[in-house]
């Protein structure tokens, strides 16, 4: 899946604001397993800044840059909750049973939706650092999965494709969240942090992208205003390609490129955001 534009659209699993606060298991046959992401900014927003000017050109920002919790060099830490099948879940017919005992469960329906959809996980709760939080809206586009080892009754973090480092061929997405963003007004020639609902409290947020086990960025702009009038964004970063990037490692060990699936549904529906804001191109995710 290659990402365009300034957001991301993946193939979305809904999940209902009512359930975002507390992710529970239905049962004893499924638990939840805390997935967090901690690395290091490696090209920041503030690394090179164009703004649009007041004849519409984009050029240099020169001005005074405020605080902003992601400079290259910084901590960033983004986490969330999965839901997924247990032992018990296995024992009871629930999951289909694996010769080898390992299971590969693809992240995707809500939920309430598990017990449809046996051999998947689903995911919530949103959290982070420098303003990372929970939207209340759930997706990802299927290849991220959660490896159970019943042998050890242990989880792992499960790639379904392989990637290079620097490919244009994403590896894995999962969103939204709240994400703090720069944003430039021409009236006043001022620069300053927000975060994306925010500025824009119709959208669900922006989504992290996997690039590889150990890569990730995060699709972002400077978003130009004339006052209350969006103006439209401009490219940041060193590479000037709309992204925050960053290396780092999760606290679930890496299981393998290629785990074993189990029997799982196709994933959710497409579509795609609005504001104007969001383009992307579709791509099936790995069938099991």
């Amino acid at each position: 899946m290659k990402l365009v534009q300034t957001l991301i659209a993946l193939s979305l699993a809904v999940l209902p604001a009512s359930l975002a606060a507390n992710v529970i298991p239905p049962s004893d046959d499924y638990r939840v397993v805390r997935v967090e992401f901690n690395g290091t900014v490696t090209s920041s927003i503030t690394d090179n800044i164009v703004v649009r000017g007041s004849d519409g050109s984009v050029v240099p920002y020169t001005g005074p840059i405020p605080d902003y919790p992601f400079n290259t060099g910084d901590a960033i830490i983004i986490g969330f909750d999965t839901i997924v099948p247990t032992g018990q879940a296995i024992a009871d017919g629930i999951v289909p049973q694996s010769a080898d005992g390992i299971y590969s469960f693809q992240i995707g329906p809500r939920p309430e939706q598990l017990d449809q959809f046996p051999g998947t996980g689903s995911f919530g709760n949103f959290y982070g650092n420098g303003g990372i939080a929970d939207t209340g809206t759930y997706g990802t586009d299927g290849n991220l999965n959660i490896v159970y080892d019943a042998n050890a009754d242990s989880y792992s973090l499960g790639l379904l494709r392989d990637g290079t480092s620097g490919a244009t061929t994403d590896l894995f997405g999962i969103g939204f969240f709240d994400f703090p963003f720069l944003a430039y007004d021409i009236a006043t020639d001022r620069l300053f942090t927000a975060n994306i609902v925010d500025l824009f409290p119709s959208n669900s947020g922006t989504a992290l992208t996997g690039l590889s086990a150990t890569e990730g960025r995060i699709p972002t702009t400077i978003f130009n205003f004339n006052g209350s009038e969006f103006l439209g964004g401009t490219p940041v970063g060193a590479l000037q390609d709309g992204n925050i990037r960053f290396t780092g490692s999760w606290n679930l060990p890496i299981f393998g490129q290629n785990p074993t699936p189990v029997p799982a549904p196709g994933m959710m529906v497409l579509f795609g955001l609005g504001l104007g804001l969001i383009a992307a191109r579709r791509r099936k995710a790995a069938t099991a």
